[in-house]
């Protein structure tokens, strides 16, 4: 029996540097052992941004991601660059949901280095690639990776 090939998305949202989804393909691709696919962008979701935080509200993009239909991908990883949050928190580095499709992944924060200067790229792409919910694809995927449904 053939089985099925898993396919990691990386979606990036709004203006994500065009560097950073092939940086966190790559990373799956080299370090998971599985594909990814870098998907066509899509606008930032206007009903997520709160006025009063000024930052994007990631549980709500997490729900819009919901009705999507990426029904060729396993996992679908949305890239930004601008400032999340969550209600719980005043800021997030990204998010998920333990045994969700979706995950995302905000640059904004892994711009800013010692005394809020840029570090090097060759960081950013590091951190961005390595960042908090990678671990989520990282934890996730494993279990696709041995062929298990998620």
């Amino acid at each position: 029996m053939k089985s099925k090939k898993r396919i990691i998305g990386v979606l990036p949202v709004g203006d994500v540097p065009e560097l950073a989804p092939k940086v966190i393909a790559a990373h799956i691709v080299g370090y998971l052992k599985l594909a990814a696919e870098i998907l066509t962008p899509l606008e930032l979701p206007a009903a997520a941004l709160d006025e009063i935080h000024r930052q994007y509200n990631a549980a709500t993009i997490l729900s819009g991601f919901d009705s999507i239909p990426f029904d060729h991908y396993d996992k679908v990883i949305g890239v930004f660059n601008v400032d999340l949050f969550i209600p719980t928190f005043a800021y997030v580095f990204g998010e998920a949901r333990q045994g969700g499709k979706h995950a995302l992944v905000s640059l904004f924060r892994l711009t800013k280095g010692k005394e809020s200067r840029h570090p090097p790229s060759a960081i950013l792409w590091e951190r961005a690639a390595r960042s908090p919910c990678m671990n989520w694809v990282t934890s996730t995927i494993f279990c696709i990776a041995r062929k298990k449904i998620v």
